[in-house]
C-alpha cells in the first residue's frame, strides 16, 4: 500500500487535476475564478503574452506529469526504458484530453496545446536524463 501511495498516487492525482482543468467548459473556468482582472500596470505585458499563456500552462502541467509518471515506471535499477514508457503514456494522455475537448462547449482541439504538452514532457525527460547522467558521473 505504501508503494502505491508514494509511487503511483501522485501521478494519478496530478493527471486527474489536469483532466479536471482541461475538460471544464469555458463558462466553468470563469465561474471558478480562473480569469481575473489584470492590474493596469501589467496590462501591456499581459496583452503581449496572453495569447501564449495557456500554452505555458500546458507546458508546465505536462512537465510535472512527466516527472511523476517516469517515477512510476522506474525500477530498482533506474532503467532508462522508463523514459520511453513515460513518453508513450503522456503523449497518449495529451492527445486523448485534447480530443475530448472537441465535445465540450467553449473548448476545442488546439494543435499548439498538444505541441506545448509534448514540449513539457520532452523537457522533463531531458532534465531527468541530465540529472541521471550527472549523478552517475559522481558515483
Amino acid at each position: 500500500m505504501s508503494l502505491f501511495l508514494t509511487k503511483y498516487l501522485p501521478a494519478l492525482l496530478w493527471a486527474g487535476l489536469i483532466a479536471a482543468a482541461l475538460l471544464m467548459t469555458g463558462d466553468s473556468l470563469q465561474d471558478v475564478g480562473i480569469w481575473f482582472e489584470i492590474p493596469d500596470w501589467l496590462r501591456p505585458l499581459a496583452n503581449k503574452l496572453w495569447p501564449w499563456a495557456d500554452k505555458l500552462v500546458h507546458f508546465g502541467l505536462f512537465l510535472v506529469l512527466a516527472f511523476l509518471v517516469r517515477r512510476c515506471f522506474l525500477d530498482a535499477r533506474g532503467d532508462w526504458g522508463a523514459a520511453s514508457k513515460t513518453l508513450a503514456a503522456t503523449l497518449l494522455y495529451i492527445v486523448i484530453l485534447e480530443a475530448a475537448q472537441i465535445r465540450i462547449p467553449g473548448r476545442g482541439w488546439e494543435s499548439l496545446d498538444v505541441v506545448a504538452g509534448i514540449a513539457g514532457v520532452m523537457v522533463a525527460l531531458l532534465l531527468l536524463q541530465l540529472i541521471q547522467s550527472r549523478t552517475q558521473a559522481v558515483d
